[in-house]
């Protein structure tokens, strides 16, 4: 029996491993198949490709990743897999099923099963019942399905110990294969690697999904475990930088510290840092040169807003005041952090986006990214929007951070899409930022990819 991951076709600007496709192969080759997966992004594969590989390859099951900007290109290529045999056996998961499991199935009438949050250990159970296997379907954890015309959807369990689950199958996605477009756009050492070492968040931000995914709680790989993965990527693949994208991952500073005198007293040669961002409030002077010690150069931080109306509305838990002092600390710790930004939150004015703009501009950083609220799949600010009826012709293929697939009363798309202009332009428009940038280029193709990100940014 054949078995297909399928990363959707998408003209991202971020061409990375897909790591959670990774470690549904690894679940795979557990109940005895043989996966592959195909990255329609880094193979810039159209739908013509697509189906052509269909034909060629022959899967028995294919599966997909998807977020909610891949809805439209998922329904496609699931049309076009049932067309060349009914037979196949269709499956979705990420973070778009999870947050609306039953939307989802209601609106992939081409998927067979869907998965809803954590999908290891349930895609094992249902692979192994397609050998013959004896477990029931209502068994499979986080399994969502049809039984006589109604969609149901499986309670899901979340690993604790996390090193059970192995590492992502790299065999199958060699990150020396892939182009100089990361997740933050800016590398020290190519090529990178994606990976995850801690799952949950515990805080409650009324704009986040990850917790229809992860759960809140904080669960951690064993440290001797992410080790072996670094030192397998840098060995085997020749990996120079590793990116770190959980969700908290400094949450814990012990175990902060404790990886990285791992790091340390294994002598490894590593860049790394958070590429989807931490609590500013989270470190102290003394786990911050720790963690530049050991190949950490620098640091990404989720402060959302410069109003603190707005950061109060969007529940973050944070003050503008602990913004300043955890910026001036990484400061004086030799960093020049890069702060993400979210404009155009409900209830949010544009005088509010304006002060925004002006206090990324005060700080001390070196990147910022000014972001445009997206209604996520799962977070309780999309569930009050789709209650008050505000949701209703959403254009999924726009939940991208240069698109603009929701507004506010106040301020339309298109102006939410020239603040979000104005916001890039006043930020990076300054010599000594605009510096900054430029010596980070590593090289002709990842000059390209920025390229390409700036102008979706603008454009």
């Amino acid at each position: 029996m054949k078995v297909l991951l399928v990363r959707p076709i998408s003209d991202t600007y971020i061409v990375t491993p897909p790591i959670g496709l990774g470690y549904v192969a690894t679940a795979i080759r557990k109940a005895g198949l043989r996966p592959e997966i195909l990255d329609c992004a880094k193979e810039k594969t159209n739908f013509d490709g697509f189906r052509k590989f269909i034909m060629d390859f022959k899967p028995d099951v294919v599966g997909f990743q998807v977020w909610s900007c891949d809805v439209p290109n998922v329904e496609k290529s699931l049309r076009i897999v049932k067309e060349i045999n009914p037979r196949i056996i269709t499956l979705i998961g990420g973070a778009h099923p999870s947050g609306v499991p039953l939307d989802a199935m209601e609106q992939f009438k081409d998927a067979d099963f869907g998965f809803k949050g954590e999908a290891e250990v349930g895609v094992e159970l249902l692979t192994r019942n397609f050998l013959g296997g004896a477990v029931k379907l209502e068994e499979i954890p986080g399994l969502i399905w049809r039984q006589e015309n109604k969609v149901r959807v499986n309670h899901s369990i979340f690993v604790e110990d996390l090193d059970s689950l192995g590492f992502p199958a790299w065999d199958l996605m060699p990150p020396d294969t892939y182009p100089n477009a990361p997740h933050q756009g800016f590398a020290m050492r190519f090529p990178t690697a994606p990976i995850v070492i801690t799952r949950g968040c515990p805080f409650n931000c009324t704009f986040c999904a990850t917790h229809s995914i992860n759960e809140r709680k904080i669960r951690s790989r064993s440290v001797g475990h992410v080790i072996d993965e670094i030192k397998l990527l840098r060995d085997t693949y020749k990996v120079g930088e590793i990116h770190i994208e959980d969700d908290n991952f400094t949450f814990k500073r012990d175990f902060v510290r404790d990886f990285c005198q791992r790091l340390e007293s294994d002598k490894i040669d590593i860049y790394w840092y958070c590429s989807s961002g931490i609590r500013i409030d989270s470190l102290d002077k003394d786990t911050i040169n720790l963690m530049k010690k050991t190949g950490c150069y620098t640091l990404t931080v989720a402060i959302e807003s410069g109003s603190q109306r707005v950061l109060n509305l969007m529940n973050k838990s944070l003050t503008l005041e602990k913004v300043k002092k955890g910026v001036q600390l990484m400061n004086e710790c030799g960093f020049k952090p890069t702060g993400l930004f979210m404009i155009g939150f409900p209830g949010e004015t544009k005088a509010e986006i304006n002060e925004t703009i002006e206090f990324a501009k005060s700080l001390n950083l070196k990147r910022a990214q000014f972001a445009i609220f997206h209604p996520m799949p799962g977070s309780e600010i999309f569930d009050e929007l789709k209650k008050r009826g505000e949701l209703e012709n959403l254009d999924w293929s726009k939940i991208k951070p240069s698109e603009t697939a929701y507004s506010s009363v106040e301020a339309s798309k298109k102006e939410l899409k020239k603040l979000q202009r104005d916001a890039f332009l006043k930020f990076y428009m300054r010599p000594r930022i605009m510096w900054y940038q430029l010596r980070e280029v590593r090289s002709v193709g990842h000059a390209w990819f920025l390229f390409k990100r700036v102008l979706s940014m603008l454009f």
